[in-house]
C-alpha cells in the first residue's frame, strides 16, 4: 500500500519533513518523521508501518542512508550527510 499518488510524491514529503527536523537540530528518525508529517499536514493520517515500509524502499533504493548511531536509527539524504 502506497501513501502518496507515487514514491517520488511520498519522498518529496519526507525530504521536506527531513529538513524542518533538521532545522531543529535533531535526526531523523522514523518517529520524527511520522510526527512532522502529521504536524506540517503534508500527509494526513499517517500510519507509522507504512512509513517505515516507504522508507525501506527508498533505502534500498539508495535515495536514503539509514545511520545507525548508538542504537538510534535515523535517516538521511545523500546531499545531508
Amino acid at each position: 500500500m502506497k501513501l502518496a499518488s507515487s514514491s517520488s510524491d511520498f519522498l518529496q514529503h519526507v525530504y521536506a519533513a527531513m529538513v524542518v527536523i533538521r532545522q531543529q537540530r535533531q535526526r531523523a528518525s522514523l518517529e520524527r518523521i511520522c510526527r512532522a508529517l502529521r504536524l506540517h499536514q503534508m500527509l494526513k493520517g499517517v500510519d507509522e508501518k507504512m512509513v517505515e515500509a516507504e522508507l525501506e524502499d527508498a533505502v534500498q533504493q539508495g535515495t536514503l542512508y539509514v545511520v545507525d548511531k548508538r542504537g538510534y536509527r535515523s535517516y538521511q539524504v545523500e546531499h545531508m550527510l
